[in-house]
């Protein structure tokens, strides 16, 4: 990846952190907050500016991602309101780990954007995990950051999700292994803020 590309990247992620960061404001403030098919697009458009034409839109090509072969691009709308029901129907129920594993392995099994799904995806998880937490969780070192600085690792634990749902069709079983890594993840932001 060229310097200005690589460059353009983080301040594209930069600034939609910012935005995520105010909205959680929001939350703290008593805002109410429904995460939807808006706000990730608003996420995307915000990573994946200067870089694809699309940006912000559901993705209108089939893709394949290294093995994995995401859904035809017809089917994405269908997904991403399965996706959406499937947050607000467990928002109570559910614990923030358990979302926020949910959202990172659906979303990148959906693949909803032609470019710039992991850097959506993964902030899309943190806002869940803060969203749930009602407030920013503490610690310099945030699971956003240990995620991107692990994606080899995450990417593992995204295929053997994807592996157990082949099998069960289980999706609280699929994510168990999401589920162990962002908990660990969660430890380590949280005693960095001690």
């Amino acid at each position: 990846m060229a310097g200005g590309e690589l460059y353009q990247r983080s301040e594209n992620v930069y600034r939609a952190h910012k935005l995520i960061d105010e909205w959680i404001a929001g939350v703290e403030n008593g805002s109410r907050f429904v995460f939807s098919a808006s706000h990730l697009k608003t996420i995307h458009k915000l990573v994946a500016d200067g870089q694809i034409d699309d940006n912000g839109n559901y993705r209108r090509i089939d893709v394949m991602v290294g093995q994995h072969l995401p859904p035809p691009f017809l089917e994405v709308e269908g997904h991403m309101a399965s996706f959406f029901q499937y947050l607000g129907e467990n928002w109570d129920s559910k614990d923030l780990v358990h979302l926020a594993a949910f959202a990172l392995w659906r979303l990148l099994w959906i693949h909803p954007f032609t470019d710039g799904n992991g850097r959506s995806s993964r902030a899309a998880a943190y806002l869940v995990l803060c969203l749930k937490h009602g407030r920013a969780l503490p610690g310099r070192n945030t699971v956003l950051t240990q995620m991107m600085n692990a994606r080899l690792a995450y990417c593992d634990r995204l295929r053997e999700c994807d592996v157990i749902y082949e099998q069960t069709g289980d999706v609280d079983a699929a994510i168990d292994p999401l589920v162990r890594m962002i908990s660990d993840m969660l430890v380590t932001q949280l005693s960095d803020a001690v």
